[in-house]
């Protein structure tokens, strides 16, 4: 009763096995590191630096408070670590995506991507800095 898509345009079959032939391989694109990483960590760097030079000058004379800074010391020594958790973490994903790219067409090619990548992510919260940063303040 219904007529066989090749029978009606045999042409569309030979397009339909040349599109198929051809391995399911995107091209290579170049990742990127987000914006957003560059833009926090020149930032952030500065002032943690800061806080940790100001503070172990200022450690054995602070009029204000003694304690104020061990906890200028503490807290750009947390910056840091925030940091270099975070860059390793954005350098480890740059490269897997770019030794990895993202495949477009297959789902069972698709899924192990997707179980690869998952394998490069952080698995503790990323707000790791504000979290030991409110612990500190309890």
């Amino acid at each position: 009763m219904y007529l066989k898509l090749s029978e009606i345009n045999p042409d569309i079959m030979d397009s339909y096995n040349q599109l198929i032939s051809f391995e399911s391989i995107p091209p290579r694109l170049n990742p990127k590191i987000p914006i957003p990483f560059i833009v926090l960590t020149s930032i952030l760097l500065p002032i943690s630096i800061s806080l940790i030079a100001v503070g172990s000058y200022s450690l054995n004379f602070c009029p204000s408070n003694p304690n104020l800074p061990l906890w200028m010391i503490l807290l750009g020594f947390f910056i840091l670590f925030d940091r270099a958790i975070t860059c390793i973490l954005e350098l480890n994903m740059y490269y897997f995506k770019k030794d990895n790219t993202k495949p477009d067409r297959e789902m069972g090619v698709l899924i192990d991507w997707e179980a690869r990548k998952g394998k490069h992510r952080l698995r503790i919260s990323q707000n790791l800095m504000i979290t030991v940063i409110g612990f500190l303040f309890l």
